[in-house]
């Protein structure tokens, strides 16, 4: 009951009030008609001009981060197919044992440890722990910086890398460094410690 009372008053007093500005207005037109037209004009154009503005911002909002989000999407289907491919054949060699590293994807080089590496793939050697291959996945934008990272941490000597891999999925190249030899010329996806080529595990390619 209370609540219908309530509702039956809260009617009254907008009706009320709309009955005040309806009055209201109409007094201001009766006596200044053209002031009351140009502030009714004024007062809309003002709001059509603030919904365009918001809607204008809205649209470019959108776009600035839809395309970058389209372009990281496909971006990482691509680097997630190729790290699958390799971890694929690479782990059926090293199951069969006919590879002695095993390959582990997106793995610390040093686990437990907050500042530690994380290459796409790691080959691992669990009798000298050591971790004589990396492998990292990237575009165009991103391979030339992962090679350089890459190379680094062959240079350090801390983790018994021998050989680093890069391989671009926009051009479908392959890049590698490795210890002696330095900067591959050719045959860049060609392991010599693994006796195997990289290339050979990835479809379509």
């Amino acid at each position: 009951m209370r609540d219908v009372v309530t509702k039956r008053f809260s009617d009254r007093v907008t009706k009320s009030r709309g009955d005040f500005y309806i009055l209201y207005f109409a007094v201001l037109w009766h006596s200044h008609p053209f002031g009351t037209f140009c502030g009714f004009f004024r007062l809309f154009y003002c709001s059509l001009s603030r919904i365009f503005v918001w809607l204008s911002h809205k649209t470019k909002q959108m776009n600035s981060v839809a395309a970058p989000l389209e372009m990281g999407h496909n971006a990482r289907l691509e680097h997630q197919r190729v790290i699958t491919d390799l971890i694929v054949g690479l782990g059926t060699l090293y199951n069969q044992r006919r590879i002695a590293l095993e390959p582990l994807p997106e793995t610390d080089l040093d686990p437990g440890n907050p500042t530690s590496k994380c290459p796409d793939i790691q080959l691992r050697d669990n009798t000298q722990f050591t971790i004589p291959i990396i492998i990292e996945i990237a575009g165009n934008f991103g391979y030339k910086a992962d090679f350089a990272k890459a190379r680094t941490l062959l240079d350090e000597e801390v983790f018994g890398i021998q050989e680093v891999f890069v391989y671009n999925y926009d051009t479908q190249s392959w890049h590698k460094y490795s210890h002696p030899n330095g900067v591959a010329e050719d045959r860049r996806s060609y392991s010599d410690l693994l006796q195997v080529d990289l290339n050979d595990f990835l479809r379509g390619k």
